[in-house]
C-alpha cells in the first residue's frame, strides 16, 4: 500500500471481572441488583448481548448511577460499538462518576471514531494515579499522532511508559510510532512487550508490522500466525496476514483469511479493500474497480484507499477519474512521488501536459526523484512542446539507471526532438549496439535514420531487427516503410506483406501497404484496405512523446 500516517487499531477492552466495581450501585436503586448480577453471569459467560440487555435494564432502574453507565460503555465498546460507547461514558462523566471509571472507555471510544481532536479538548494531563494517567497518555499520544503530531505524540506515549512500565499498550503504540525513525528503540520496545506477556496477539501483530515495514514480510506472516493461535478470533489480525499474502502474491492463502470476514459481514470495510487489491493486483481491474467504488465513502478516512482506486481507473482508460481519486489522496499526502507520477500520467494521457508539468515539477525541485518521475515528466515537456526542457530530464533518469537501455533511448529520442540529431542517433546507435538495447533503441534508429535520409543505413538497421526476430510484424513494417522511402515499392510491399501475415490486424503496416497501392496507381487496392481500416475499431499507437511507459 502506497505514503500516509496508519491507521491504529485498538484491542477490545477486557472487561471480564470489571463488575465488582457494581456492587456499591445498589446504593441507587434496589431493584437494580437482580439486573446487575445477572450481567456480570453473562460477562463471565461471554456472552455480551445479554449483558447490554440487563445493563440496560438496569439504568432504567437506576437511569442517574453513573457505574452503570460506565459498564455499559464498556461492553459496547467490546461488542464494536464506538458511538454508544461514547455516548454512555459521557452519561457518566456527566453524572460525576469516577474518573477511573468511564474516562479509558471514553478516549478509546473517542480514538476508535477517529475524533482525535475531541480527545485532546476533552482530556487533559494531570497528576492521576499512575496507573490511570499512563493509559489517558497512551491515547492522548495515540489522538496526537492520528493528528499527524508525532513529536507531540513521541512526548506523550514515552511519559505514559515511565508512568506504568509495566503496562503494554503505551510500549507498543510507542514501538509502532518509532519503527521508522528510531527502529533499535522500537524494537526494544515492541520486544519488552512481548517478554512480558507472550500471550499478547496485539503485541505480536504491532511487531510484524515492523517488519513488513522493513520488507520482511515472511517475518511478518510468521508473527501474525502465532498472534492467530493466541487469538483465533481477532478480525485485524486476519485482515493483515491477508494483507501480507497478498503482498506475496498468495492469493489463495488471502482468499482464507478474506472470505469468512464477507461472509459473516458483506460489507466490512477493510475486508472489500483487500479483496479489491487482490484483484487488482491479478490485473482483473474491472472487478477491483466496481469494489472500490462501492467502499470509496470510507477512503475519507482511508486515504490509501483513494490511491489503488486511481491506479486501476488508470490501467482501465478511466483517465479523468483517475484524476480525481489520486487528487484526493495528494491531498492528505501532497509528497507521494509515486502518486504524483500516476496522476500526471492521468493528465497526459488527457492531452493535458500542461497539468502533468504543474503537478511534478514542484516535487522534482525540492526533493530527489526517481528515474521513472523524471521519465513522464520529460513526455510531458515532449507533449508541451520544450524539447529542450524534455531533455534534461531524460538526461537526468538516464544517470540515475545507467545501464537501463530504456532511458538512453529515450535520450535519444529526446535529443533529436531538441534539434541534437547528430548527438540523438549516435546515442541511438550506441544502445542499439548491445544485446539488451537493440530491440529497444533499433525502432527509433530506423525513424531517425528514414528522417535523416539516411535510407541506407535505416535499411541496415531495421532488416537487422529481422533477423534478430522474423516474427515480429513490426520490424516487417519498419523495412517496408524504409523501402518505400528508397521507392523500391515491390520490396516495400514484401516487407509489409510478411508483416500482415504475422499479424493480419497491424493498422500501421495495413496503413502503410494502401498508401504504398495509392502511391503507385493500384487505387482500387487502396480503397478496400482503406474501407477495411475503417471497419474495423482501430488499434491505438499513441506517439511515443505520449507514453511514459514506452521503454
Amino acid at each position: 500500500m502506497p505514503g500516509g500516517e496508519r491507521r491504529y487499531r485498538w484491542r477490545r477492552v477486557v472487561v471480564a471481572g470489571a463488575f465488582a466495581a457494581l456492587a456499591w450501585s445498589a446504593a441507587y436503586a434496589k431493584d437494580s441488583t437482580g439486573y446487575i448480577k445477572e450481567a456480570e453471569q453473562y460477562i463471565a459467560q461471554g456472552d455480551l448481548k445479554a449483558a447490554e440487555i440487563q445493563l440496560r435494564n438496569a439504568i432504567r432502574e437506576a437511569p442517574q448511577d453513573p457505574v452503570l453507565h460506565a459498564r455499559l460503555a464498556e461492553v459496547y465498546l467490546q461488542e464494536g460499538d464506538a458511538s454508544s460507547a461514547e455516548r454512555e461514558a459521557r452519561g457518566a462523566r456527566d453524572r460525576n462518576g469516577n474518573e477511573a471509571d468511564y474516562l479509558p472507555v471514553l478516549a478509546d471510544a473517542l480514538l476508535r471514531q477517529e475524533k482525535f481532536a475531541n480527545l485532546i479538548d476533552l482530556v487533559q494531563p494531570g497528576d492521576r494515579d499512575p496507573v490511570l494517567e499512563s493509559k489517558l497518555r497512551t491515547a492522548l499520544g495515540t489522538a496526537a499522532w492520528g493528528l499527524v503530531d508525532r513529536a507531540k505524540a513521541e512526548t506523550l506515549l514515552g511519559e505514559a511508559v515511565k508512568l506504568d512500565p509495566t503496562a503494554a499498550r503505551p510500549k507498543i503504540q510507542l514501538a509502532r510510532l518509532l519503527s521508522g525513525t528510531k527502529p533499535a528503540e522500537a524494537d526494544k520496545l515492541i520486544d519488552e512487550a512481548i517478554a512480558a506477556n507472550q500471550h499478547s496477539a496485539e503485541a505480536l501483530q504491532v511487531k510484524s508490522e515492523m517488519l513488513r515495514s522493513r520488507d520482511d514480510q515472511e517475518g511478518a506472516k510468521r508473527l501474525l500466525d502465532e498472534a492467530l493461535k493466541i487469538d483465533p478470533k481477532n478480525i485485524s489480525a486476519h485482515l493483515s496476514r491477508a494483507d501480507v499474502n497478498i503482498a506475496l502474491g498468495k492469493y489463495k492463502a488471502a482468499d482464507e483469511d478474506i472470505d469468512p470476514i464477507l461472509k459473516a459481514s458483506p460489507d466490512q470495510f477493510m475486508a472489500n479493500y483487500l479483496r479489491g487489491l487482490e484483484l487488482a493486483k491479478q490485473e482483473k481491474y474491472a472487478e477491483a474497480d466496481g469494489i472500490f467504488d462501492h467502499i470509496s465513502p470510507g477512503f475519507a478516512a482511508f486515504w490509501p484507499g483513494y490511491y489503488v482506486q486511481g491506479a486501476t481507473k488508470l490501467k482501465l482508460g478511466q483517465y479523468a477519474q483517475a484524476e480525481t481519486s489520486l487528487g484526493k489522496y495528494r491531498a492528505h499526502v501532497p509528497d507521494d512521488m509515486g502518486a504524483a507520477r500516476l496522476i500526471a500520467t492521468a493528465a497526459l494521457q488527457q492531452q493535458a501536459a500542461p497539468r502533468a508539468i504543474e503537478y511534478l515539477k514542484p516535487l522534482v525541485d525540492k526533493m530527489p526523484a526517481d528515474a521513472a518521475t523524471l521519465a513522464v515528466l520529460g513526455y510531458a515537456y515532449m507533449a508541451d512542446r520544450k524539447p529542450d526542457l524534455a531533455l534534461q530530464q531524460f538526461q537526468k533518469a538516464a544517470a540515475l539507471e545507467p545501464d537501463n537501455p530504456g532511458a538512453k533511448t529515450r535520450v535519444g529520442i529526446s535529443a533529436i526532438g531538441a534539434g541534437q540529431s547528430e548527438q540523438g542517433r549516435a546515442t541511438l546507435e550506441q544502445v542499439f549496439g548491445t544485446e539488451a538495447g537493440a530491440p529497444i533503441a533499433g525502432p527509433m534508429l530506423v525513424v531517425a535514420e528514414v528522417r535523416a535520409r539516411r535510407l541506407d543505413k535505416a535499411a541496415e538497421v531495421a532488416a537487422s531487427l529481422i533477423e534478430r526476430d522474423p516474427k515480429n510484424p513490426i520490424y516487417h513494417t519498419l523495412l517496408g516503410e524504409v523501402r518505400a522511402a528508397q521507392q523500391d515499392y515491390s520490396a516495400a510491399e514484401s516487407a509489409l506483406r510478411a508483416g500482415l501475415a504475422i499479424n493480419p490486424d497491424l493498422t500501421v503496416a495495413t496503413r502503410d501497404l494502401a498508401q504504398l497501392y495509392a502511391a503507385t496507381g493500384r487505387t482500387g487496392e487502396a480503397r478496400i484496405l482503406y474501407n477495411n481500416l475503417l471497419a474495423k475499431t482501430p488499434m491505438r499507437l499513441p506517439p511515443f512523446s505520449a507514453s511514459p511507459t514506452h521503454t
